[in-house]
């Protein structure tokens, strides 16, 4: 069973900006003081001369079944695959992946999936052996150039992907690994495996991913502009029922086993609200968690959830340069899901300078973050206090370079 409880502080205390702290290589790590957990520095510049960044899709499963693997991101985009023994606090990286948009299997402690040249892959990381799942382009008809991170839960595969970029996928490939069944929606045209949907949608995909835990529910997000509501469920044993999450959300979202978190306000507080993801559950919250006005470009990783035991939801929010600092400001989090419980935990800084959305900032300058499934280590890419030297500025990278950290769950 993952954590369900931290020793870690869960005050309300507003901490002042965080001091450097001394990371100077691959795996060094050090103790935040205000804190008290370890922190692990995972890359540098002798593991690779660009960036390195957590994956920037919180669905993405980024950790093996036993917290002993996790991948990686290199700046322009390449997943690398990095040993990790927790009894040494010591990570090792292995190998570049032959998969793009990968994510691990919530099953199999060595089989992890993705795609490359436009087919999903089933990909073994100690035999290195690979085998195709779904040729993109064949199941929909059209030919693919583009796709999205791919998602497992309870046996099924799942990739948003069409014909150019983000934004502009309209199709969602589901398939099923235990007899090869594949379904194609089209949310463009509202149909599943050319059958109209009732009710009908039609819009173009930001992102879409299986929901962790169960077979039952996947989510779909529609681009920016093309729809008024901001996330759909497709409830997969109905095949057919598309429905709307109608209340808006107001940040990056987690997932976990039939329920979704999210940031909104209450009566002015930024909160975070759980509510289940049956369609009569979806616009009324089962509790919410009283957060901070200054969080700013949170991001939230749910991997860990676990039947319906109330798992903890992990996050992370930007250090904005000059900019507000208040609770929970630019920190590693984790927010209990127990509504007789509530309570916020504290586990570090995460040291990441980001200049705010305003300022024409890079994304990658903010922290995002993976849990491990046991709930006990979070990854999270940090400028550290622009300390780390300077980025190589091609298309994705910021002013300063960013690297992957590692910290320990308390």
């Amino acid at each position: 069973m993952p954590k369900q409880s931290y020793a870690s502080r869960h005050d309300t205390a507003v901490l002042a900006r965080p001091e450097p702290l001394a990371l100077p290589a691959a795996n060094a790590h050090a103790v935040d003081p205000p804190f008290n957990n370890r922190i692990l520095r995972v890359t540098d510049p002798s593991i690779s001369a660009r960036s390195c960044w957590t994956t920037s899709a919180a669905a993405a499963n980024a950790w093996n079944l036993d917290s002993t693997y996790f991948y990686f991101t290199q700046e322009r985009g390449a997943d690398w695959l990095a040993r990790f023994d927790p009894a040494t606090f010591h990570a090792v990286v292995e190998y570049r992946l032959p998969l793009d948009g990968c994510s691990f299997s919530y099953s199999d402690r060595e089989l992890l999936y993705g795609t490359k040249q436009h087919k999903i892959y089933e990909y073994n990381i100690i035999t290195r052996q690979a085998r195709i799942l779904v040729d993109l382009s064949a199941a929909t008809g059209t030919a693919i150039n583009h796709e999205a991170r791919v998602t497992e839960s309870q046996g099924w595969v799942m990739v948003s992907c069409g014909t150019s970029t983000q934004d502009q996928d309209i199709y969602c490939v589901l398939y099923r690994l235990s007899n090869g069944l594949t379904q194609v929606l089209n949310t463009a045209a509202g149909t599943l495996d050319g059958r109209p949907l009732d009710p009908r949608i039609g819009f173009r995909i930001h992102d879409a991913a299986l929901v962790k835990g169960t077979p039952r529910y996947a989510l779909i997000t529609p681009a920016a502009g093309s729809d008024k509501y901001q996330t759909y469920v497709w409830d997969l044993t109905e095949e057919d029922f598309i429905y709307p999450i109608a209340v808006r959300d107001t940040g990056h979202t987690a997932n976990g086993f039939g329920r979704r978190l999210n940031p909104a306000y209450n009566a002015g507080v930024k909160s975070a609200f759980l509510r289940g993801l049956a369609y009569a559950q979806v616009d009324s919250p089962a509790f919410h968690a009283a957060l901070s006005n200054e969080l700013v470009e949170s991001h939230y990783s749910w991997n860990n959830s676990v039947g319906w035991a109330h798992i903890p939801v992990l996050g992370s929010t930007a250090q904005v340069n000059d900019g507000p600092w208040g609770y929970l400001a630019g920190e590693i989090f984790g927010i209990s899901t127990d509504p007789t419980a509530p309570r916020v935990w504290r586990f570090c800084h995460n040291r990441s300078i980001w200049d705010g959305v305003n300022l024409g900032a890079n994304f990658y300058d903010t922290p995002r973050g993976n849990v491990d499934q046991a709930g006990k280590y979070f990854l999270f890419s940090s400028n550290w206090l622009r300390t780390l030297g300077a980025g190589l500025r091609d298309e994705r990278a910021g002013a300063y370079r960013s690297d992957v950290f590692l910290v320990e769950l308390r």
